[in-house]
């Protein structure tokens, strides 16, 4: 047996003589439908790595061999794929890049409907339903390895249900951080500390002019006009050539829809959702996963 009626509810049968030439491309020859199957209980069984000895009855159906009666005995794993042609081995690297970036454009930003006003820009890097926070600087605390940069604290807190937030999409402070043009205006008393900051003047938008993934940057700090920048980047380079090494695995039969936590090649785990099977991959859905965890 070559291929295992699953969801499908058929499967294929591969004659003793015809096995060797089948092996690689897994096509069977022999149409059954699970209902041949000739056991009580369907054994759980792993077609994706192994082929199963089996004795059957032959018919003839529309002209077509067909197999009934089907009873299943050993399972033999498929003979290892190595592949001789050579890949290129590389090494990635990580470096901190400094940049300065002017800030010009960002205040000319609407300037109209700031007539009147001085406004500043601020970065946000706290953000909820009713508490938001803007400071001069935003450091990430996983990166840093020096006091060479230490925020200065808030500028401004404002509740984002009065305030008028301009932005092209929502705003998510778990992994993003935002530039932001403002007004500053008046005061606001922080609930859980009963401390009074400055706040914004509600009369004009918070405008958001640029967001930046947190991952990737160890500082931003506003300067004057500029913004001063320590970023990660990545390097890679190649180091030679290599024939890779066959693993083979024992993957189970999956079905769409199934939840999985996979082991991936660095070790780390990395859970998703089955979206369909075919002969010799599994699609997995990343949209369906990250609805699961909301």
């Amino acid at each position: 047996m070559i291929k295992q009626p699953v969801s499908a509810g058929f499967g294929f049968i591969v004659p003793e003589e015809e096995l060797e030439a089948h092996l690689e491309d897994k096509e069977g020859t022999v149409y059954f439908r699970q209902t041949d199957i000739d056991c009580e209980t369907m054994p759980k069984l792993n077609t994706k790595s192994y082929y199963y000895e089996v004795i059957y009855t032959p018919y003839i159906l529309h002209g077509k061999t067909c197999a009934k009666d089907v009873k299943i005995g050993a399972g033999h794993p498929y003979p290892e794929k190595k592949s001789t042609a050579p890949v290129a081995v590389t090494a990635v690297t990580k470096k901190i890049v400094s940049k300065t970036l002017p800030l010009a454009e960002y205040l000319e930003a609407e300037e109209t409907r700031y007539a009147g006003a001085s406004p500043k820009l601020g970065i946000i890097s706290l953000y909820n339903g009713h508490y938001a926070l803007i400071s001069d600087c935003y450091i990430n605390k996983k990166l840093v390895t020096d006091q060479e940069y230490a925020p200065d604290g808030a500028i401004a807190i404002f509740n984002p249900e009065l305030a008028q937030i301009e932005t092209e999409e929502a705003i998510k402070t778990a992994k993003h951080c935002y530039l932001v043009k403002y007004v500053p205006g008046g005061t606001m008393v922080n609930e859980k500390t009963g401390m009074e900051h400055p706040s914004i003047d509600h009369n004009y938008p918070v405008l958001v002019v640029a967001s930046f993934a947190k991952n990737q940057y160890i500082c931003l700090k506003i300067e004057a006009d500029a913004l001063q920048v320590r970023k990660v980047e990545q390097v890679m380079s190649t180091l030679g050539t290599a024939v890779p090494e066959q693993v083979d695995f024992d993957i189970p039969e999956l079905c769409s829809g199934e939840s999985v936590i996979f082991e991936m090649t660095d070790s780390t785990a990395a859970y998703h959702v089955i979206d369909s099977v075919g002969d010799d991959f599994y699609r997995i859905n990343a949209q369906k996963f990250n609805a699961e965890l909301g």
